[in-house]
Order: C-alpha cells, then structure tokens, then sequence
C-alpha cells in the first residue's frame, strides 16, 4: 500500500524548501548588489565626463536675506591683538651644542604687521632668510625639555575673494612667467603631475567659462568629497592619498585644493599658521592650521579656506538653502582672518647622540 498522506507531506516539505530556497537566493543576491553597487564618494577612473567648458550655476537667492547664524570675530580685521605661541621641545640621549631654528612670524604686505615681537629663551641670533625670519636659540647642554614662546603684538587684515573684488585691484606684485611656473609645478603632498589628480581635475571639476568660478568648483568639490576627520591630524598625507581615502583635516583639504587649482593651470599654493577666533570660540588652540591663496592677475594672491570640522551639516546646509558649500562657507567665514606663520617645522642641530621632538604646539589669544 502507498502512504498517500506520507506523500503529501514530502511534497509540502519540498514545497516549504524550495520557496526557502528562492527567499535566500534573492536576499544573497540582494546583498551583493548593495555591495558592488553602493554609492560612494571615491573616484571612478571607468566613468566618462564632459570636460566642456560651462557656466557655473549661481544661487537665486541672495545670500545676505538667508536665515544663516552670523559669526562675529573676537578681534576685527585691523585690531591689534596679543599672542603667545608655545611649544615643547623634547631631549633625549647625549647632546650638546644643540641649536634650534624657529620661524618667526613677519610683515606681509596687505595682510598682517608684526607690531612686537619676543622669544624665549632668548635666541642667540635672529637671521632673515629669502624674506624670512628666523630664530636660532642655542643650548649648551639640554635637560629634558625645554618650552620655547614667541610672543607678540600683531595686526591682520582679511583677503578674500569678496574683498578683493571689492578692491577690484592687484594688492601684490604681478607675478613673472617663472612664478607662475613655480606654483603651477608638482611637490611634496601637492603631486599635480599624478595621473589620479589629472583625472580628477578633468573628469570631477567642471571647467567654468572664468577661473573664479573653476576656482568655486574645486573648492566645492572639495568641501563635498572630503570628510573631516581629527583621527587624520598629523599625518599630513598629501593630495593623492586625500583622494584616495576621502578623509583628512585641514591640510589634505589645502593640498587637494591647491593641487587641483594647480592641476587646471590656476597657480596657488598652501598657506600656514593660525586662524583667529570668533566670539564663540576659544581664544587658545592647539595645532595649527593650513589653507590656501589664489593667484588671479586682477587681484593678486587671494585666501580660500575649504576645511571645515563640520562639513556633513555644511553640505547638509548648503543643499537646503539651495547654495553651494562655496557660498555658504564664503557668508560664514566673511570675517575671518589669520597669523600667518609656518610655526609646524624646528629645524635642529646638535653634536652628542640622542632625538629632538617638538611636540604641544599651542597658541593664546588676547
């Protein structure tokens, strides 16, 4: 005899197996599609764009009328302010003679003055160099550590696209043939001649019908492709490695910018030092910061700073007042102004075996 209800129940089973069957095989192949298709901000060297030049759309809405929190400097453009710049200075092993080389902030035309000027200890020599000045403070024989300050009087003034049209005049020397060259060429962490570079600049920038709004565009890229991450701090990875993971703080946001200007036959170059605070903002920092200046003929070298510690809620922001990061940023940071010295590096010499570190770069305000 046949068991006909043995038999059902094996066709069920079946049944409930193969309808199992089709459920996973469709969430596996769901799964794989999200994986090799999910969005992401890295660059697709398979994908084909328009490099025609085009106009760059501006926003209808006049910014000043939008509903944006004004930020309000602590120190205006062209108050004298006092600072105190601070940093340790770390000894180990056998050494002697040892002399450090320190950067000294100075005088640049239209943009800061050096009113007073200290350090500590008192340097055995203060030299200029192609411009520069420098500080070579002398130890016989080191202890442990050592913190050296520069302090000072100054007073800035803020140079940005919105002002220099303003001015509507070439503040800086015009610069020669061989200068435009010499910040149109490749070097460390601004690598203009990698062929990842190229590409992004041909395939990610749109070239606008000006160099001012090719300028907004690479700015815009920028904001909107780099992630602020502090994790990042130190590193100083340079454009190529910005682009290829998408993450950094101020300065991969300066390298890639300047690369990518550099890279569209724009010339700029990376600037350092510290950034002035606004009211809601501490008047001590540590590190310093890193942003960027634009040669245009018209205007001579003009400040761009694409790094934001905020940059989701900026792009988030910006998308819902229908402006570009550009716009939103130029409003926020209208006022903001800078010290510009490239206080990072120490250059060390010494006799005796052992390392120098310089670490705790630190500035005040007041």
């Amino acid at each position: 005899m046949i068991d006909n209800n043995n038999n059902n129940s094996n066709s069920n089973s079946n049944s409930i197996a193969f309808i199992i069957g089709i459920i996973v095989c469709c969430l596996f192949v769901g799964m794989l599609c999200l994986i090799l298709f999910k969005p992401s901000n890295k660059i697709n060297k398979n994908q084909t764009y328009s490099d025609k030049i085009i106009e760059r759309k501006h926003s209808s809405n006049n910014i000043n009328s939008l509903n944006i929190e004004d930020k309000i400097p602590v120190f205006k453009p062209g108050q004298k302010f006092n600072f105190k710049i601070t940093r340790d200075i770390i000894f180990s092993g056998n050494l002697y003679d040892v002399t450090l080389t320190i950067k000294l902030p100075s005088d640049v035309p239209q943009r800061q003055k050096i009113l007073s000027l200290s350090v500590n200890p008192t340097p055995k020599e203060i030299v200029t160099k192609n411009g520069e000045k420098y500080a070579l403070i002398y130890i016989p024989r080191p202890s442990n550590q050592v913190t050296v300050s520069i302090s000072g009087e100054a007073m800035v003034r803020t140079y940005n696209l919105n002002i220099a049209q303003k001015i509507n005049k070439n503040i800086d020397t015009l610069l020669t043939d061989d200068d435009i060259s010499y910040y149109l060429r490749p070097e460390q962490n601004i690598e203009t001649n990698s062929k990842l570079i190229k590409s992004v600049a041909r395939k990610k920038i749109p070239t606008a019908t000006n160099k001012i709004d090719t300028v907004k565009n690479i700015f815009d890229f920028v904001v909107n492709y780099m992630t602020y991450d502090f994790r990042e701090t130190g590193k100083d990875k340079g454009a190529v490695a910005s682009v290829q993971s998408g993450r950094g703080v101020c300065e991969e946001f300066a390298d890639l910018f300047v690369a990518l200007c550099r890279a569209k036959g724009i010339p700029a170059r990376v600037v350092e030092g510290f950034d002035l605070p606004f009211i809601d903002d501490r008047r001590d920092k540590f590190g310093g910061h890193a942003w960027a200046e634009v040669y245009f003929p018209e205007y001579g070298w003009v400040t761009f700073d694409p790094t934001n510690n905020l940059s989701d809620k900026i792009k988030e922001h910006a998308k819902d007042l229908s402006i570009s990061p550009y716009d939103l940023l130029s409003y926020l940071n209208k006022y903001k102004s800078y010290l510009i010295i490239d206080a990072k590096n120490v250059i060390s010499k010494y006799d005796g075996e052992g390392n120098i570190i310089s670490k705790n770069l630190y500035i005040t305000y007041y």
